[in-house]
């Protein structure tokens, strides 16, 4: 609890009586609140908790600042999406373009078609010179170079860069920053120096386990 009022007191000190998080490539979540964090003597971003606690018993008042995606199997931020096989989900993918001969109708990949510098037909083995006359390039699609799957529909897959692990982005953590202002409730306990309700019910916040105890 001392740890908590020491917050809103150096809070409501402040001349916009707020707390603003700042962008941390040492956080999981991204941001930390510098000042909290200060004060807990805890590893950036830890102090979500502590401030989250306060806000959801009405001590501070969120204010909306960023939403951010979680890696769900170890909730930090470090993660990237990129496109991978449908199939195998090897990230070896590549786009490539396609080939149609006017002449025979053939439809391929545009690699089928390389032949000692040349482009020939791998149907016919008639040699294209003249885009728009012998042939066109019709579409492009993705080809894996670990399974030869081809399609024009990869999946998109979630990466942490973290823990390593890959995600479906359907199954992503969305986190809320919020920056905090002192409310009333929370400039009273700043004067008093503790946690009390309006009902003046005392309350104590665990900081070890972010929960708060009547």
């Amino acid at each position: 609890m001392k740890k908590a009022v020491e917050i809103l007191k150096a809070i409501s000190k402040l001349t916009t009586t707020s707390i603003i998080p700042k962008l941390s490539l040492n956080s999981p979540i991204g941001y930390t609140w510098q000042l909290a964090n200060e004060i807990l003597s805890c590893p950036p971003g830890n102090e979500f908790e502590t401030l989250e606690v306060l806000s959801d018993n009405n001590y501070l008042e969120r204010n909306f600042i960023d939403k951010l995606i979680l890696c769900p199997h170890c909730n930090e931020v470090h993660v990237a999406f990129r496109e991978v096989c449908s199939q195998c989900h090897s990230a070896n993918i590549q786009l490539q373009d396609m080939i149609h001969h006017f002449r025979c109708g053939f439809v391929g990949k545009e690699e089928g078609f390389s032949r000692l510098g040349k482009i020939v037909c791998p149907k016919c083995d008639y040699p294209l010179r003249h885009i728009g006359v012998d042939y066109e390039r019709p579409s492009q699609i993705q080809v894996c170079n670990s399974c030869n799957w081809s399609g024009s529909s990869p999946f998109t897959e979630g990466h942490c860069l973290s823990c390593g692990k890959n995600f479906d982005p359907d199954n992503a953590i969305e986190r809320i920053i919020h920056s905090y202002t002192l409310t009333p409730q929370g400039l009273l306990a700043a004067e008093n120096g503790s946690l009390s309700s309006i009902n003046n019910n005392t309350e104590i916040i665990d900081i070890q386990y972010g929960t708060l105890k009547i």
